[in-house]
């Protein structure tokens, strides 16, 4: 299993990278196929049983925000899917299957998190989807505050969601 993965890795490259904020990222181990093979674009360890009415996809510390929404969401009875993809390259290189397995064709209302640009987002959340990110360069304040500033609040994420969720009725 190992090699199968240090092979992708040369294949692909690899990035590491940190961050100077803790994050609440809701479980470090990485998902599975049922065949026990690693997935490394794959639904988060958080989704309702049944059918999803949204999809809320983020990328590295964006997944705990999708995390926490969706906790929200639980508890007002609307299911949810939470999917971390952290790379469009590798997700893109799975099986037409396995794609439509994380992102059912069915479930249009999807939420896009990234703490980055919006660009290139459209593709994975459709034309009844929302994206969250940002749309302009620069700030300045603690952290908590632009968070709040530019929209990356659970709350936020939950509001969009509600919205896709209508918009694709």
């Amino acid at each position: 299993m190992r090699n199968r993965i240090a092979f992708a890795i040369v294949l692909t490259g690899l990035i590491l990278s940190a961050n100077g904020q803790w994050l609440n990222y809701p479980d470090p181990r990485t998902p599975r196929t049922p065949g026990g093979k690693p997935n490394l674009t794959a639904p988060a360890p958080r989704a309702a049983d049944g059918k999803p009415e949204v999809i809320l996809m983020g990328t590295g510390s964006e997944v705990a925000l999708c995390v926490a929404a969706y906790e929200q969401l639980k508890a007002e009875g609307i299911k949810a899917r939470v999917v971390s993809m952290p790379s469009w390259d590798i997700f893109e290189k799975q099986s037409a299957e396995y794609k439509k397995q994380v992102l059912p064709p069915a479930i249009t209302a999807r939420i896009s998190v990234e703490a980055a640009s919006t660009f290139g987002w459209s593709q994975y959340v459709g034309p009844t989807g929302k994206m969250i990110g940002m749309h302009r360069f620069g700030a300045s304040a603690p952290i908590k505050d632009l968070l709040k500033k530019f929209g990356f609040t659970a709350e936020k994420v939950v509001e969009a969601a509600r919205e896709a969720i209508e918009l694709s009725k």
